[in-house]
C-alpha cells in the first residue's frame, strides 16, 4: 500500500480486460499510461505476449505504446492482460490508466466463415495412445489468419513438465511471420507453483543452434543469471510465490533467423518447422524403446511440411521405421515392407478409406437439444451468458459399429481448435468460425472409435495458457 498514490490499495497482481474488433489488422497500437514501472511487466493478448510496460521508475505519468502483431489478435472479443511481474515474493507495484487499442489504417477483411470442421488422422493412436501415452510431448497448431493458404502462426505448447517439487513449466515454441513474409520466433517459459510455499529454483535452458548460434543472437526479456556456454546455454536463479496468488513467472525471448530476404517464403515455412522439429526430436530423444518410437512417429506425422525422412531412420522398431515413411513419403514400398496386418494397412491407407467410400451410410449423430456455452467468460449479450465450464459431456447408443459416423452440430464464435473427443479419443475439433453467429459443423467419427451400446462424446473448450475460448453449441 502507498498511501500517496492516486490509488493507494492494489487490486491484484493482473489486471485483465477486453476489446472487440471487427476486422483483424495488419497490426494494432496498445496505447495507455504508466506510472513506476520498475520491472520488465509481461502484457499479453489471447494468452499471448506481446511486449513489456515501458519502464518509468519516477513517480510521475508516462505515455507507452506497445506494438501488437496481427497474428495475436481475432475478429470479436480479444482479451488483454497485464500482469505485475515480481523479483522473489516483490510483485512491481505501479498504476495504469487511459488504456486504448488502436488499429492500424490497413486492417483486412474479415475472414469468410467455414462450415467445415476438421477429422483427425486417428490410426496410429488408436492403436497404441491408451498404453503409450506418456508418448506425446506436446501439440503443434498452425494459423492462416488472412485465409492466403500459408501459415502466419506456427505454435508448439509441450506437456507441461514437473522440473521440481510442485514446481511446473510449460514451454511454448511460437513462429510470427513478419511484414516481410519471413518468421520471428519466441520461446516461453512458464513457470506454476502448485504446492503451499514458495520455492526457490535453478532453471538451465539449452537453445538448440537451429534457433540462434549464439547468445548474441538473442533478445531476453529478463537477462540470464549467467551464460553457461555461448553457445547458447544459460540459467536463471528465480522463485516462485506461494500457492494461490496467480504467478506465472515468463522468461521468454525473440529468435530472429539470419535470413536472405530474397528466398521466397515457402522455404522459410520448411525451414521454421525444421527448426522446431530438432528441437522436438530432442524431447523424445530423453525417452527410450517403444514409446520413443511412437513419439517419433507422431513427431513426423505432425510435421510434414518439413519432410521429415530422417525423423522416421531414427526409430528402431522396423514396422514402426516403414510406417513412418509410408506415410510421410506416400510411397506404398514401404508399407508392404511392414509385418504387422493392422500397421500395413495403416500404412497403406485402408481404414481412411473404408470411412471415406461409404458416407452415405454413416449414421448421423446429434447432441440432446438446448444451448450450452463452455469456456470461462461471461457475455451479457449471448444467449446463454453465464459458462458451465470447459467440458460438455453426452452419450449416445449404436446397436451396431458401423464404418464411420457424422457428429452434427450448430457452433458459436469457436476462435480455436476445441477437441472433440468419443470414448476418450480424439477424432477431429470445431472448426474456427470467429463471428458472433451459428454455423453447422459435421465431423466424421471413425468406426474404430465406436462401440456397440453407450458411447461417450466429449467437447472440450480448448486453453491458451490461462485463457479459454469461450463458445455455444447447440444440436
Amino acid at each position: 500500500t502507498l498511501s500517496d498514490w492516486e490509488v493507494p490499495k492494489p487490486e491484484g497482481t493482473e489486471y485483465t480486460t477486453t476489446f472487440s474488433l471487427t476486422a483483424v489488422p495488419a497490426s494494432a497500437d496498445l496505447i495507455l499510461d504508466v506510472f513506476n514501472t520498475d520491472y520488465n511487466t509481461p502484457v499479453l493478448v489471447n494468452g499471448n505476449s506481446v511486449g513489456i510496460l515501458c519502464i518509468n521508475t519516477i513517480e510521475s505519468w508516462k505515455q507507452c505504446t506497445i506494438k501488437i502483431p496481427g497474428s495475436a489478435l481475432r475478429v470479436g472479443s480479444n482479451t488483454l492482460t497485464i500482469q505485475s511481474e515480481s523479483r522473489g515474493w516483490n510483485y512491481d507495484d505501479f498504476m495504469i490508466r487511459n488504456i486504448g487499442v488502436t488499429p492500424s489504417s490497413d486492417a483486412k477483411p474479415t475472414p469468410t466463415p467455414t462450415t467445415e470442421c476438421g477429422t483427425f488422422w486417428v490410426g496410429v493412436q488408436e492403436l497404441w495412445f491408451d498404453e503409450h501415452h506418456e508418448s506425446i510431448i506436446g501439440k503443434l497448431e498452425t494459423f492462416d489468419f488472412d485465409n492466403d493458404g500459408s501459415e502466419d502462426r506456427i505454435v508448439y505448447t509441450f506437456e507441461p513438465e514437473e522440473v521440481a517439487e510442485d514446481l511446473f513449466l510449460v514451454r511454448t515454441i511460437e513462429f510470427n511471420k513478419t511484414d516481410s513474409e519471413l518468421f520471428e520466433g519466441k520461446i516461453v517459459l512458464k513457470f506454476e507453483n502448485k504446492g503451499d510455499k514458495p520455492i526457490e529454483y535453478t532453471h538451465i535452458e539449452e537453445i538448440p543452434k537451429s534457433f540462434a548460434e549464439s547468445v548474441d543472437d538473442l533478445v531476453f526479456s529478463i537477462p540470464p543469471d549467467e551464460i553457461i556456454d555461448p553457445d547458447p546455454k544459460v540459467r536463471w536463479n528465480m522463485w516462485s510465490g506461494m500457492k494461490g496468488i496467480p504467478v506465472y513467472l515468463s522468461l521468454y525471448f525473440s529468435i530472429a533467423e539470419r535470413i536472405d530476404i530474397e528466398e521466397e517464403d515457402p522455404f522459410w515455412t520448411v525451414k521454421t518447422y525444421y527448426g522446431l522439429l530438432n528441437y522436438c526430436v530432442r524431447e523424445c530423444n530423453k525417452r527410450s524403446g517403444t514409446s520413443r518410437d511412437y513419439c517419433l512417429l507422431l513427431l513426423a506425422e505432425e510435421f510434414k511440411a518439413a519432410e521429415p525422412t530422417y525423423v522416421c531412420h531414427e526409430i528402431e522398431n522396423e514396422d514402426l521405421k516403414n510406417l513412418c515413411l509410408g506415410r510421410v513419403t506416400g510411397d506404398k514400398k514401404y508399407c508392404e515392407k511392414i509385418k504387422n496386418e493392422n500397421l500395413s494397412k495403416l500404412c497403406l491407407g485402408q481404414e481412411e478409406e473404408e470411412v471415406t467410400t461409404t458416407p452415405s451410410t454413416a449414421p448421423t449423430i446429434t447432441i440432446p437439444s438446448g444451448v450450452h456455452h463452455l469456456g470461462d467468460q461471461n457475455f451479457t449479450d449471448w444467449k446463454v451468458p453465464n459458462p458451465e465450464g470447459t467440458e460438455y459431456t453426452t452419450t449416445f447408443s449404436l446397436a451396431t459399429v458401423p464404418a464411420s459416423a457424422d457428429l452434427t452440430l450448430n457452433v458459436f464464435q469457436t476462435n480455436y481448435n476445441n477437441p472433440v473427443l468419443v470414448n476418450g479419443q480424439e477424432v477431429g475439433f470445431l472448426g474456427i468460425h470467429t463471428s458472433e453467429s451459428w454455423v453447422n459443423c459435421t465431423i466424421s467419427i471413425p468406426g474404430s472409435a465406436l462401440q456397440i451400446g453407450s458411447n461417450t462424446l466429449t467437447i472440450r473448450a480448448e486453453c491458451r495458457g490461462t485463457n479459454y475460448d469461450d463458445f455455444m453449441i447447440k444440436p
